[in-house]
């Protein structure tokens, strides 16, 4: 295994750490709004329907046993931080992930914005059961087929426009819609301010949809990382302002799998890393 390959190997089992870490954080400082949302019976009859791949039916479960999922999956986390029985752990986090996320599944930072964490983790267990480092194009398996999972995301939000609303989604009128939806209940000017230049709309139509179709292409050409990554970080901060669409909350760690390429952050997050170890160690 040559330095590259090594740091492959390293930048992947480092960037499960900061995940798990991040993935955790995140979760307490949300969880008491998500406590709180749960509590409303109105909103909890949305996931009456809701099943696992559509097969499994999610059960509605009690106050009691929903802060207990919760508590579980972040400990299952931080598990999978310490190395503490991954594959266990990873397993245990799945399971926890869809029993607790299920009962809020129509909040709006939670609908379809968390599905990336359960693809995540199982990529982390098989990871454990199969602890060899397997090369593709370059890249251990792990982290190719997470940039492909982030890349496909983007790329069937794109086509989805298409099939849905075919080429006249591209004619700003569908953007001016949401952003028109959107500035009624939230006030925000700037919103209503673009929304009536539909010149504008069909400009940001038509960026959106190209960023979104052709984001695959920095699995082939990794030069062009920084800039969709700067693009993606830039389009849900400006969706986050104008229309409190919150896509980065649970999404956002997902991001550490193109800045752990980096060799100079790696030997960075190393250093910290170990010094955080050995506080605990004392």
């Amino acid at each position: 295994m040559n330095i590259t390959e090594n740091l492959q190997y390293i930048s992947f089992n480092l960037f499960v750490k900061c995940y798990c870490f991040v993935l955790a954080i995140i979760f307490l400082v949300n969880s008491h709004n998500q406590l709180l949302y749960f509590k409303s019976n109105v909103k909890r009859k949305y996931i009456n329907s809701q099943k696992i791949f559509n097969l499994i039916t999610i059960p509605l479960i009690t106050k009691k046993v929903f802060v207990f999922y919760g508590f579980s999956f972040v400990i299952s986390l931080i598990f999978i931080v310490f190395d503490f029985f991954t594959t266990i752990s990873g397993l245990l986090a799945i399971f926890f992930y869809f029993m607790y996320f299920s009962q809020i599944q129509s909040l709006s930072y939670i609908q379809r914005k968390t599905n990336t964490i359960p693809i995540i983790l199982l990529v982390i267990v098989v990871s454990s059961i199969y602890n060899f480092p397997t090369y593709i194009f370059g890249h251990v398996w792990e982290i190719l087929l997470l940039k492909i999972v982030f890349s496909q995301m983007y790329l069937s939000a794109g086509i989805n426009k298409i099939r849905l609303g075919g080429l006249r989604w591209l004619n700003g009128h569908s953007t001016q819609a949401y952003l028109l939806e959107n500035y009624l209940w939230n006030g925000n000017k700037l919103t209503l301010l673009i929304s009536n230049n539909i010149v504008f709309c069909a400009f940001l139509s038509y960026l959106i949809f190209l960023y979104e179709v052709s984001f695959w292409i920095i699995i082939i050409y990794p030069q062009f990382t920084l800039f969709f990554v700067l693009f993606s970080l830039s389009f849900h901060l400006s969706t986050n302002y104008l229309m409190k669409i919150n896509y980065l909350k649970y999404l956002a760690p997902f991001y550490f799998i193109f800045f752990i390429d980096n060799k100079t952050f790696i030997f960075e997050l190393l250093k910290y890393y170990d010094q955080f170890i050995l506080f605990f160690k004392r």
